[in-house]
Parts: C-alpha cells; sequence; structure tokens
C-alpha cells in the first residue's frame, strides 16, 4: 500500500480510483484514494492554464476564488478567475521633490501639492483616499482631477512621514498598494 500513495504522490494525474491486479489481470481489489487538495493535485505540475486556471497580474487584477500555488509560471497569482483592479499610474509632489527617492523636502508648517494619475481598468471607482502619513487622511470623490494639498507640521527636529494614495471600487476592490502609490515627505525645522 505504501508503494501505490507513493505512485499517486508522484503522478497525481491517475484517477482517484486505483485499481490492484493480480496475475492475469484478475481484479484482486479495488481501492478508492482520497486527495487531500483536489485542486492542487489535478494533473501534473504544469502552467496555470493547465490547470483552467488564470494569471492574475497583481499590479491591475486580483484573483477571485480557489488558487493554486503549484503552477509553474503564475504560483502566486493562479486563482479561478482575475477581478479588474484600479491602478495608480503615478503619484507626485510639488516642491522639492527628488522623482528618482520619491522624497519631498520642505520646511515646517510648508503645504504640498500632491497630484495623481489614475487608470479606472474597467472598473468603477467610488473614492480616491489619501493618507498623509501625519495621522490625517482625505477622501476624494472627484476623479477627473486628482490634485490636493496638505500642511504637514512636525513638533520634531525631524519628521519622516509616508503619504499614500489608494483607489476604491464600487465593490470595495483597492488599488496594488505599491511604491509607486507612496511618497516620502521629510519635514524639517
Amino acid at each position: 500500500v505504501n508503494w501505490q500513495n507513493q505512485l499517486l504522490e508522484q503522478m497525481p494525474f491517475l484517477s482517484q480510483d486505483f485499481y490492484l491486479v493480480k496475475d492475469n489481470y484478475k481484479l484482486v481489489e479495488k481501492k478508492h484514494y482520497q486527495r487531500q487538495d483536489q485542486a492542487t493535485q489535478i494533473g501534473p505540475v504544469t502552467e496555470c492554464a493547465g490547470y483552467g486556471f488564470n494569471c492574475c497580474d497583481p499590479n491591475s487584477s486580483i484573483g477571485q476564488g480557489q488558487s493554486i500555488s503549484r503552477a509553474l509560471d503564475c504560483p502566486e497569482s493562479c486563482f479561478t478567475s482575475c477581478q479588474p483592479r484600479p491602478v495608480v499610474l503615478a503619484f507626485n509632489a510639488s516642491g522639492n521633490y527628488n522623482i528618482y527617492t520619491k522624497t519631498v523636502t520642505l520646511s515646517n508648517h510648508d503645504v504640498v501639492d500632491f497630484a495623481a494619475s489614475i487608470n479606472q481598468n474597467q472598473t468603477k471607482i467610488d473614492h480616491v483616499l489619501i493618507d498623509f502619513g501625519d495621522g490625517r487622511t482625505q477622501k476624494l470623490n472627484q476623479l477627473n482631477k486628482i490634485e490636493i494639498e496638505h500642511q504637514y507640521d512636525c513638533p520634531q527636529t525631524q519628521c519622516l512621514y509616508t503619504a499614500k494614495i489608494k483607489l476604491v471600487t464600487v465593490k470595495g476592490i483597492s488599488s496594488l498598494d505599491s511604491s509607486i502609490a507612496h511618497i516620502k515627505v521629510l519635514v524639517q525645522n
């Protein structure tokens, strides 16, 4: 029986019913083996589409339904289906802004203008949420021009905040929280 279990583990594409045979192909015993995880055991290790699933690009979609971690081409994003998600294309700041480090440097009580470019990606965006990193947030419902200003106050010699932008659809699906959606804000007294 041990070699049979090993055979099924090595060759999961065999049917669930495994037949033991004896001399002259006479059936001696029929044994049913229940696989522990049907989704990861159907067929040999292959690409995501080989399981009938889809590779979801985490930047522009979110996986829905069952997932498979054995897919060779997208082990972390192989799902039954993919739901589109909105995409932050750019998030920038005014003033002394370094585009390479995505850091804006300013003095205490200075105002920063933030602007964003987005792609709704076949979704309907309900709102845009901007977290300024200093404990304050702002919700925007206007999507045609995403621009907002914010004044930073630093009670110390120097403060480092991280401003973030998030797009939320009417279905509650959020944009990816990536480095594109972040800006470091260095406030110096």
